[in-house]
């Protein structure tokens, strides 16, 4: 009987959520991935310290793309009150890094 093998090109930096194997998430691409939400600001302000709300472009809207992303990108919800209590960007890079 004839077999068919399938072939999966995955993406560097992609996680797998399927058969408990997660690729590692690496800090300097979520800051990357951070930064890509803000339009008029430019990428070499964006830290893991980086204080997220001090930054003059930072809106309720950036919020929920921020959210949106790290669904997106990393299949990790947060909600609002992760934003709010967080005040750098390493503080929800630790909480989506502890939810994978």
């Amino acid at each position: 009987m004839y077999s068919q093998k399938r072939i999966i090109i995955i993406p560097e930096n992609t996680l797998l959520n399927c058969c408990n194997f997660t690729l590692p998430m690496e800090a300097d691409q979520f800051v990357k991935h951070f930064a890509d939400q803000f339009d008029e600001t430019d990428a070499s302000e964006f830290r893991l310290d980086t204080i997220f709300r001090n930054i003059e472009e930072w809106s309720s809207i950036i919020a929920l793309s921020i959210i949106a992303m790290v669904d997106e990108e990393y299949g990790v919800s947060i909600k609002g009150d992760d934003v709010r209590t967080s005040n750098t960007i390493q503080d929800l890079y630790e909480i989506v890094k502890s939810r994978l």
